[in-house]
């Protein structure tokens, strides 16, 4: 299933290839930092999707950090969607889980989250894949 999620994931940001991407590099409270990738993503005629990719080249252990992770990159991505009406965003969370020696490269496990505006300004962020 998560296979197959990111599979659509990718063909909707090849399809949609008139969006703008800006990536810059976020520095988490916990020293951490990782490249960020947005992206204003038309899903349809009427929707617009906010696509975050976060990209850590750390080994990550706990879900707790993760979960702490999320709230910050949301905070720090969410400014980009309300300032163009966007309710709905995709954050696809790209973190170091091992070395393959063997190939001599990296290992990478990918979270992804959808997040939702709610009625009082507010936004509800949901692990929709592990």
């Amino acid at each position: 299933m998560k296979k197959l999620v990111l599979i659509i994931v990718a063909i909707v940001l090849i399809a949609c290839g008139n969006s703008e991407t800006s990536r810059k590099q976020l520095k988490l409270s916990d020293g951490k930092a990782g490249e960020m990738d947005t992206e204003a993503v038309k899903e349809s005629e009427s929707e617009e999707v906010l696509h975050v990719t976060f990209k850590i080249e750390e080994l990550i252990a706990k879900e707790s950090t993760v979960d702490a992770h999320i709230k910050e990159i949301w905070g720090s991505a969410k400014s980009e969607a309300e300032k163009k009406n966007i309710d709905e965003g995709l954050i696809k969370y790209v973190y170091l889980v091992d070395f393959d020696e063997e190939h001599n490269k990296p290992i990478y496990k990918i979270i992804l989250y959808e997040t939702t505006k709610i009625e009082n300004g507010n936004w509800k962020i949901k692990q929709v894949s592990e």
